[in-house]
């Protein structure tokens, strides 16, 4: 078996080796502090991600909230783009639909034009 000592080594050789790459490790190991920081940061119980989302909840809360508001005015009638209240139209289609009813249309013609239906072709 061969033994080699740092004697029997050629000094051309010695030169060459390096010494242990302490700053290439000291920057691994701060990379990845630093990545288990992030992660804990963003996965973590108090995470910023969870507080974000607590404060898109919020938004989306509010834009509900508004669209809720903005469908009850519309319709009660207290909207500025509605004529009427959504009882009060279903109450002129009625009555207008009895005041038209005749042996045709026992319900009565809607104040609007409707498409009829096609007739089923027998086969």
């Amino acid at each position: 078996m061969l033994s080699m000592s740092m004697d029997s080594v050629s000094p051309d050789r010695r030169e060459a080796s390096r010494p242990f790459p302490v700053g290439s490790v000291a920057a691994a190991a701060a990379l990845l502090l630093l990545f288990a920081g992030l992660v804990l940061e963003f996965f973590g119980p108090t995470s910023a991600s969870r507080r974000l989302q607590i404060d898109a909840d919020a938004k989306s809360r509010e834009t509900k909230d508004a669209i809720d508001s903005r469908n009850r005015a519309i319709m009660n009638g207290t909207d500025s783009t509605v004529k009427m209240s959504a009882e009060q139209a279903e109450t002129e289609l009625l009555s207008h639909a009895r005041q038209t009813s005749d042996a045709t249309n026992r319900h009565g013609r809607l104040p609007f034009p409707i498409q009829p239906k096609a007739e089923a072709k027998a086969p």
